[in-house]
């Protein structure tokens, strides 16, 4: 799962992730709604912002 603000880093790492043959189980734009994500996708990997607005990836 791919947790960012920027659309654009969102679709860059997922075309990496996909590249390398790994599933994106899911994007979100903030960190409440990946928490969300999370607990229904159960992701294997979360890759998160440590910058975000609200609650960031180091909180």
């Amino acid at each position: 799962m791919i947790v960012d603000d920027s659309k654009s880093v969102c679709m860059v790492l997922s075309g990496v992730f996909r590249a390398a043959g790994l599933i994106v189980a899911g994007t979100a734009m903030d960190a409440e709604q990946a928490i969300r994500m999370a607990g229904e996708l159960k992701p294997t990997l979360v890759t998160m912002d440590l910058s975000m607005p609200g609650m960031d990836g180091a909180a």
